[in-house]
């Protein structure tokens, strides 16, 4: 974090890193991108904002690389983090492998609200001429197939695990060799593996394959299609993973999870229990039967309170969303006694990204807070501004923390009404509201907001507000704890981003030098109006601006004149343009403007005079007087175009005839 906070926003922390990084939205548009990653495309930076990021120089080689971003994107947008190898197109058509690290930025809420990419190249470390050397120095069994299913290419570390020659293997049928050929039922199923994926179905499961010795081994089997720029099957990769020693001990998930020490529960999406360990039923002294099938929530560790099972409701809710669950609790164990527990609750999904079941753990950490003598001395050790409150709102404990912000002592908050405290007394509004809280909190309601509080010096700070009922065993509320984080500095860099936001918006839809609408922008709101005026049946013009003699300006003077000429005429123009119409530079001399709704020609002869008057006049740069002058053609909807590429290019045309006719005139299209 610190390296974050020593940079003035998230732009800049970006741009100061060394690594190809870039800020996606969810749906895979790029809202920020460092000057690396731009310079090894050859674009610029702003040229690249707002763009699909599978569609950008490094990825449109082929159809392949932007379908598995694309896969990557759609995934990291549900919440998966990607760290895989690829390969990259930059500057020059040249190709680097890099590793890609795509990463879930998420909000309190759980809710994916920007991806993180970037890419480290690694071309050095891979010295690979050519696929074969490529496969050749994978440490996994990995072999190039046809559509058909005959090898084309085997890697050494699957020949050698067979102990036969590589050559063996070239040209033969994959299902016929070592590996696979001990039984039918291996060779049938690896043969409708190659059928399925030369259909482009990417296959991913755990088999057992035979290698030197006729020993067995259990791999993770990856068959992957790989298509050219048609989108056609030219080839299968076939990875195999050995996994022997991570299940050798374990002949299913049940030993799996019997296995840990941690108290392990495997649940459904809904919440009740599928499998549940050994450590975890013993800690109940409580039969195995107890648990199969029962709700989760309504378990022993968790009964003994309505809060207990409220919130866990609400995680397993949010798990089988996608979120994933890591906090302290307290859970029951035999003799009705109480450990503090680290519960994490993870949502496990299958190849197709859905959620079908959890993992629930908890590890006994009763020892690392045995310290904590009672509550007193468990608030005290909280960072955040904590206070114990009764149903009617008087503090009952505070810690050093939320009273050291103050600068008052803790003695001065015992007893007192906490919406009369300092945090909240500098306004009746504030008052009423936390008085409000409270008041819910004491009927049950668990109370999460945003809010601003005061502190030493009078200063405020932005803090989540977290105020929660605490039921004895008949679920009667004894008290509230209140507890206060402080976002202040995550709330400068919201207002932060959202600030470059606007601008980089601004940066995507309009022209650096003049602040004229650029083309994209101009394109799409020509658009937006030959749609509406074919709706209405009204007429559309577009005019087609060229400057006469711009290119002597920035050969003769110097291309700063030539910046300050398309400056001052960008001033000029935008001071001239009305309702209705639109003037934008479209690159380099270039203009275009759109009147919509006009009523007759004489309309557009009157605004391309005005536009030629406004060009010509003298303009001082450097105490040099300069004048320039201005070509336009005319096209107009429908007379010469139905479409708005027809009426671009009509209007072009007729300004190039005015070029060479009459300089720094008007005409309409043929």
């Amino acid at each position: 974090m610190n390296n974050v906070h020593n940079d003035h926003n998230l732009s800049d922390y970006i741009n100061a890193l060394t690594t190809f990084t870039a800020q996606l939205t969810p749906t895979g548009n790029i809202e920020r991108i460092n000057k690396s990653a731009a310079k090894s495309s050859g674009f610029l930076v702003e040229s690249l904002i707002g763009k699909a990021f599978k569609d950008c120089h490094w990825w449109n080689f082929s159809h392949e690389s932007q379908d598995n971003l694309a896969q990557d994107i759609k995934e990291c947008a549900m919440g998966k983090r990607i760290d895989r190898e690829a390969k990259v197109q930059i500057i020059d058509g040249q190709f680097i492998y890099m590793r890609l690290i795509l990463t879930p930025v998420i909000n309190a809420e759980g809710e994916v609200i920007y991806i993180m990419a970037e890419g480290q190249e690694i071309t050095e470390n891979n010295n690979l001429n050519n696929l074969n050397d490529y496969i050749n120095a994978l440490t996994t069994l990995t072999v190039q197939v046809t559509p058909t299913g005959y090898v084309k290419f085997v890697n050494k570390a699957a020949a050698e695990a067979t102990g036969l020659s590589v050559d063996s293997f070239i040209g033969k049928a994959f299902k016929d060799c070592y590996w696979w050929s001990f039984s039918r039922e291996s060779q049938d199923d690896l043969a409708q593996d190659i059928k399925e994926c030369a259909m482009g179905k990417l296959i991913d499961r755990e088999v057992s394959v035979r290698v030197i010795n006729g020993d067995f081994i259990h791999v993770r089997f990856i068959l992957t299609p790989i298509k050219n720029a048609a989108g056609q099957v030219i080839y299968l990769v076939a990875e195999g993973q050995d996994i022997t020693e991570h299940t050798q001990d374990l002949n299913n998930l049940s030993d799996y999870i019997n296995a840990l020490t941690t108290f392990t529960a495997q649940l459904t999406p809904a919440g009740d229990i599928k499998l549940v360990n050994k450590a975890a039923v013993e800690s109940t002294g409580l039969p195995l039967e107890n648990f199969i099938g029962k709700a989760f929530k309504d378990c022993y560790w968790w009964n003994f309170s309505r809060e207990s099972q409220d919130n866990l409701t609400q995680d397993i809710k949010e798990c089988a969303m996608g979120k994933r669950i890591n906090r302290e609790v307290t859970a029951r164990v035999a003799g009705g006694q109480f450990i503090h527990v680290r519960f994490i609750l993870t949502p496990i999904k299958n190849a197709a990204g859905q959620i079908t079941y959890l993992m629930a753990e908890s590890q006994d950490i009763t020892q690392h807070t045995q310290d904590l003598g009672n509550l007193s001395d468990y608030i005290n050790a909280l960072v955040t501004f904590t206070a114990q409150l009764s149903p009617s709102g008087h503090v009952g404990l505070v810690n050093k923390s939320a009273a050291e912000a103050t600068g008052f002592p803790i003695e001065s908050f015992i007893g007192k009404a906490f919406k009369d405290c300092y945090w909240w007394n500098f306004s009746r509004e504030s008052q009423a509201n936390l008085a409000q809280d409270i008041k819910e909190c004491a009927m049950g309601k668990r109370v999460d907001r945003e809010t601003e509080i005061q502190i030493a010096g009078g200063e405020f700070i932005s803090i989540q507000f977290i105020l929660t009922p605490i039921t004895d065993s008949a679920g009667k509320v004894t008290y509230l704890v209140a507890e206060g984080q402080n976002i202040t500095q995550r709330k400068r860099l919201e207002l932060s981003l959202i600030k470059e936001k606007e601008v980089a918006e601004n940066l995507a839809s309009h022209d650096v030098l003049t602040g004229l609408p650029n083309r994209r922008y101009f394109m799409k709101y020509a658009e937006d109006k030959l749609s509406l005026a074919q709706r209405k049946g009204n007429k559309l013009a577009l005019l087609y601006i060229d400057l006469d003699g711009f290119k002597a300006i920035n050969d003769n003077i110097s291309h700063q004149a030539g910046d300050k000429v398309l400056t001052t005429l960008g001033e000029k123009i935008t001071n001239f343009v009305r309702k209705g119409e639109m003037v934008a530079r479209l690159g380099g001399d270039e203009f275009a403007m759109l009147i919509y709704d006009y009523k007759n020609t004489d309309e557009l002869e009157f605004a391309a005079k005005r536009l030629i008057e406004i060009c010509t006049q003298l303009i001082d740069i450097e105490g040099i007087t300069i004048k320039v002058g201005m070509s336009i053609g005319i096209s107009t909807y429908p007379e010469h175009a139905l479409n708005i590429d027809d009426l671009m290019s009509s209007a072009d045309e007729a300004m190039y005839k005015v070029k060479r006719t009459i300089k720094g005139n008007y005409t309409f299209a043929d």
